[in-house]
């Protein structure tokens, strides 16, 4: 089996070395174009209508599988609970699950398959 750059979750420098700096048309194909500032902005509504419901949100990271995004999606307070689907989603997020729980933050990660 062959290695490539972005299984099974490529790192930041990885993607930054794949993408950044290139002309649309010369990127590999399929790619999707995020603006990051409507990202934020999205994320945060969405955060602010489950707070104002008082109803629960959990981040499924299964269609971007970064750790950037994954963030942007919790907000930097309050809960930080994510939707995976497989293990390897799993082990990207711990770390960044752990940190947030060892700051008081309530953060777990959910098996979508055991839902």
């Amino acid at each position: 089996m062959t290695s490539t750059p972005n299984y099974p979750i490529p790192s930041q420098a990885d993607l930054a070395s794949q993408y950044v700096g290139k002309r649309l048309q010369d990127l590999p194909t399929p790619a999707v174009i995020l603006d990051r500032a409507k990202l934020k902005k999205n994320s945060d509504a969405m955060l602010h209508v489950c707070q104002k419901l008082d109803v629960g949100f959990r981040a499924h990271i299964k269609s971007h599988k970064t750790l950037e995004m994954s963030k942007m999606q919790v907000g930097d307070s309050g809960p930080a609970h994510f939707i995976v689907s497989t293990v390897v989603e799993a082990e990207h997020l711990a770390g960044y699950v752990k940190e947030c729980q060892e700051q008081g933050r309530d953060a777990s990660v959910s098996d979508a398959n055991q839902l």
